[in-house]
């Protein structure tokens, strides 16, 4: 049985993480899976059954983050517990795959545009 799930959505993956205890293995295995399969693609990564994960399956998701960005494409963690937030500040996090969802649509907007904006941004 896989502890994992990809769905397809509208230019991106949704990968659902169906395990408590996030491994180096389990990352590094869906991040092989998205290189393979759907390298030019934005992903969400929901995390919402996350309760712990280990030093190397932080690394990889920085890792999995950097090769997206790097594409020019969008990489977003859904429902992750603000516990372990911290533990991936570099990476956006929402608590919904909906909010995801549409983070990426304005990501996609905002590189079809050529701008950036930011709402958080106090004047």
């Amino acid at each position: 049985m896989s502890n994992y799930s990809i769905e397809k959505g509208d230019k991106h993956i949704i990968v659902h993480c169906d395990i408590a205890n996030l491994s180096k293995e389990v990352v590094q295995t869906i991040f092989n899976e998205y290189v393979s399969n759907y390298d030019d693609w934005n992903v969400v990564l929901s995390l919402k059954k996350t309760e712990s994960f280990d030093e190397g399956s932080v690394a990889t998701c920085e890792k999995w983050f950097q090769h997206v960005k790097n594409g020019e494409h969008s990489f977003v963690i859904a429902g992750l517990d603000d516990d372990l937030g911290h533990f991936l500040p570099n990476i956006e996090q929402v608590p919904s795959i909906s909010e995801a969802q549409d983070l990426i649509f304005m990501e996609e907007v905002e590189r079809d545009l050529g701008v950036h904006l930011d709402f958080d941004e106090e004047e």
